[in-house]
């Protein structure tokens, strides 16, 4: 066991899902427990480092995201608006952080989002940073206007549109 928050990263094969990969396993405070794929993808059973054509990480790849989300503190969603409204679901099922960064959604989908999140009694996003718990020198984001900025705990500002974990 370990007091390091647990991160399920869905849509590991995409370019975004690589980034964040590489960005959990570099950060001493999250550690990847679970990789997410779409079902029928190539790398579905397999470990994420060999499928990556890296060592192995002793992380597997699922397609169930019932199974992947089973030990998650957080998930890291950059997927398609239809997978990101069912994971939604799932993650407030799971009490999971639900971190999303799918662009594309359209009304109904991100009011679908909201009411998933309303379950468990969480008000949508102007609550968000209340509910979650973050580990220590997590970031938190900023919106304002077009442009976002990410913050460490305590107020200090990391930068505009760009991710850091």
């Amino acid at each position: 066991m370990t007091d390091r928050p647990g991160v399920v990263i869905t849509g590991v094969s995409g370019r975004m899902g690589r980034m964040l990969i590489e960005e959990i396993g570099s950060h001493p405070g999250l550690r990847l427990v679970a990789a997410l794929e779409r079902p029928g993808h190539e790398w579905i059973g397999q470990d994420l480092g060999e499928a990556m054509g890296h060592q192995p990480m002793d992380v597997a790849v699922h397609d169930d995201p019932l199974e992947a989300f089973r030990t998650a503190e957080m998930i890291l969603d950059f997927t398609s608006p239809q997978a990101t409204v069912s994971y939604a679901a799932i993650a407030a099922q799971a009490r999971a952080v639900h971190v999303i960064g799918t662009t594309g959604l359209d009304d109904s989908q991100k009011q679908k989002i909201h009411e998933a999140a309303a379950e468990i009694g969480i008000d949508g996003p102007r609550q968000r940073h209340r509910c979650a718990a973050r580990p220590a020198g997590a970031t938190q984001e900023v919106r304002r206007g077009r442009h976002t900025e990410l913050r460490r705990a305590g107020g200090a500002r990391q930068g505009r549109s760009k991710l850091r974990i």
